[in-house]
Parts: C-alpha cells; structure tokens; sequence
C-alpha cells in the first residue's frame, strides 16, 4: 500500500529504524539520525512514533503528515497536520481516492482530445 500511495503522489517510501531492525525495509530507506535527512514537499508519517532520531531526518520537510493511532505520539504533535487513525483503514481510503481523481482527470483529458479533433 505504501509504495502505490508513493507512486501516486510521485513520491518515494523512507521508513523508521525499527522498520529496518525488523528486516521489512533496507536501511538505505531509513530516515533518521543514523538513515537519510530528507526535506521534501510532504512527508507522510504513517504510523510513526515520532522519536527525535526520527524527526531529525524528516524535519526539514514543507509540510508533514502524521496517520496514527496516537494522538499522543510525539510526531502528531509535531506533524503540521495529524489524522488519528489505523494506517491500514486510512491509506486504502486515501489511495482508492487518489484513483479516483487519477481516473477522473484522465477521462475528462480524453474528453477534451476527442472534442478538438
């Protein structure tokens, strides 16, 4: 889910340490003190605690994005915006409208193709 969430947003998938500790990512995608600093448009937190070593490398970022259960989690309060929820209910909401509207712009491109020619 994650890297069709990236892909539809043109972005990429970074990850926590214990991501990385647990074998589910490389640490070549770790942000962190010990990972990568990243500074991008929008860097969306799913599920991430927030621990200062974390922050470090997301914090030079426009705008951050944190979904978690916690609203308590120190990158909620720290994110410019928070939604509190399960990550595995809100990123399949926010992927399948992402479609949607990916769908939408193509058919009303389609349209506009087919009324100029």
């Amino acid at each position: 889910m994650l890297e069709e969430l990236a892909g539809l947003l043109g972005g990429a998938v970074g990850c926590s340490r214990v991501a990385t500790n647990n074998g589910w990512r490389p640490h070549s995608d770790q942000v962190g003190l010990t990972g990568t600093k990243v500074a991008c448009d929008l860097y969306l937190a799913c599920g991430i605690s927030g621990a200062t070593q974390h922050w470090v490398g997301c914090m030079d970022s426009r705008t951050i994005l944190a979904v978690n259960t916690d609203p308590e989690a120190p990158m909620v309060s720290r994110a410019d915006y928070a939604v509190i929820g399960d990550v595995h209910e809100v990123l399949p909401a926010v992927v399948a409208e992402l479609r949607a509207r990916r769908e939408q712009r193509a058919g009303q491109e389609e349209e506009r193709v087919l009324t100029r020619g």
